[in-house]
């Protein structure tokens, strides 16, 4: 571990001790404004949560010192005896059964919006609920390992399965990275095929922008492009001292990283840059087209986890411009395609922080340099002026064909 990342340890101790308990988040918040990390992004606070959960297992912070408000169990109330009850000023008398039982029942839910469809079977048996929201953060896994009492506990978890995790768990373990790659080729597979039949069959024509004649010289030029840019954005973070190698960490991640890029890719641009950008161009131009596919873009990636209004607005005007100029220059949606995994392949095997997107290659860590967040936005700003200049040549009016 680095000396920042030491340094960083002791400044969250130090703001947990004065404000405790407090959260992640909240930590975050007092780092940030003693100008510790540049940002409150994912990408700053992902380092924070990563240092955090070092130091709370390592025993520099103490686990009490932080909480998480955001996963705490919900069930009924319930007393070991009438005793209990009359020493509380709550709701009617309810015995806790579960204390006579060899074993301990909760229901873990991958989200809270199934929590009404649960409730009066949960309610009725006085079953412990927890929301995990995706994942069980450490405060959460740390504090059901507190309540252990000898008994074993059985947590039920309550997720959506579709025929993906129907055929990974037929898969088994040992095959299951494997097959969820095969699964992700199809799935592109069958898009493509999809979008031809579609556009053969509307709009009576073939569909040149994804004609497979084109695909492995635009779709391999896309991928370097797209994958250089966001390796060039780390070597000037490396050289401004705003990143730091920290060594290589296998190829664990690779199969993961690829199927999650390349089914990305190829189900955002066909839809975003394939749909909805052609369509408007043809009746509003180009200009329109790149304006409000770059918003709908940049709306659709609102929803990812930890997305703040900054991060959404800059995926709109960096990648949702950029990918719009890369089609509009080539009018081949392979080219876009190429750029996106390339990006998302790259950013998976080069994590933004140790350990956010995956196990990765080459790891790198965040530092506080005031310059890390112009770099960041330089390099797409750039690709985005060299593709203006091929514009001209393609400009799309309105009413023209695609």
């Amino acid at each position: 571990m680095g000396q920042d990342s030491i340094d960083l340890i002791e400044a969250m101790r130090s703001a947990a001790e004065k404000a405790r308990p407090i959260t992640g988040r909240g930590i975050g918040y007092k780092l940030f404004t003693l100008g510790l990390i540049p940002s409150m992004t994912r990408q700053d606070m992902a380092r924070v949560y990563r240092l955090l959960r070092i130091a709370r297992e390592q025993g520099t912070i103490p686990w009490e010192w932080i909480v998480d408000e955001s996963r705490s169990p919900e069930r009924v109330p319930t007393w070991s005896d009438p005793e209990a009850y009359a020493r509380c000023v709550a709701r009617s008398y309810r015995r806790d059964f579960w204390s006579q039982q060899p074993v301990r029942v909760e229901v873990w839910s991958e989200k809270g919006t199934v929590r009404g469809v649960l409730a009066p079977v949960l309610d009725d048996y006085g079953v412990t609920f927890r929301v995990m929201h995706g994942f069980g953060s450490a405060t959460v896994v740390h504090d059901v390992a507190q309540d252990y009492d000898g008994r074993t506990l059985i947590a039920l978890y309550v997720a959506l399965q579709g025929l993906t995790g129907f055929v990974l768990q037929w898969a088994g373990p040992s095959a299951r990275l494997p097959t969820l790659l095969a699964m992700e080729l199809v799935t592109c597979a069958v898009m493509v095929i999809a979008y031809r039949a579609l556009v053969r069959l509307v709009e009576r024509r073939g569909a040149s922008e994804l004609a497979f004649d084109a695909s492995t010289a635009f779709a391999s030029r896309g991928a370097l492009f797209g994958a250089a840019l966001f390796c060039a954005v780390y070597a000037v973070l490396w050289a401004s001292g705003s990143a730091h190698y920290l060594g290589f960490d296998g190829l664990g991640g690779v199969l993961f990283a690829f199927g999650i890029s390349i089914a990305a890719a190829f189900g955002e641009e066909i839809i975003v840059r394939g749909g909805i950008f052609r369509v408007i161009e043809e009746g509003f131009g180009t200009l329109v087209a790149v304006i409000f596919s770059a918003s709908l873009f940049g709306a659709l990636h609102a929803v990812n986890n930890g997305a703040t209004l900054v991060s959404t607005v800059s995926i709109g005007l960096e990648a949702g411009v950029l990918l719009g100029l890369a089609y509009t220059a080539t009018r081949s949606l392979w080219f876009p395609i190429g750029i996106h995994f390339g990006w998302n392949f790259a950013q998976y095997l080069l994590p933004r922080s140790t350990g956010e997107n995956g196990p990765g290659i080459w790891l790198v860590t965040g530092g506080s340099s005031p310059y890390m967040g112009l770099v960041t936005y330089i390099a797409p700003y750039v690709f985005i002026a060299v593709t203006a200049y091929f514009i001209v040549r393609n400009i799309r009016r309105p009413g023209a064909m695609a």
